[in-house]
């Protein structure tokens, strides 16, 4: 997808990451790790363009993966 500025018909996307850890109890904040600004065009034919699509399953799967690690660190 091409990078836009922020205009009338732009989305942005803005991805975090958890913050350092935090007794129990207390809330764990996030941290502002990066953020893209598109078009809702660049973003509808991102979806509707069979080359652009991933694998079937690929989400579920790194989802799947990604938790299974966190109960694996959890003990």
């Amino acid at each position: 997808m091409l990078a836009y500025r922020y205009q009338p018909g732009a989305l942005t996307f803005s991805w975090y990451n958890v913050g350092p850890e935090v007794p129990d109890g207390q809330i764990r904040m996030l941290t502002p790790e990066g953020q893209f600004t598109t078009t809702i065009d660049q973003v509808a034919l991102a979806f509707t363009a069979p080359a652009n699509l991933p694998p079937a399953g690929v989400y579920q799967q790194a989802i799947q993966a990604e938790l299974e690690n966190l109960r694996n660190a959890d003990g």
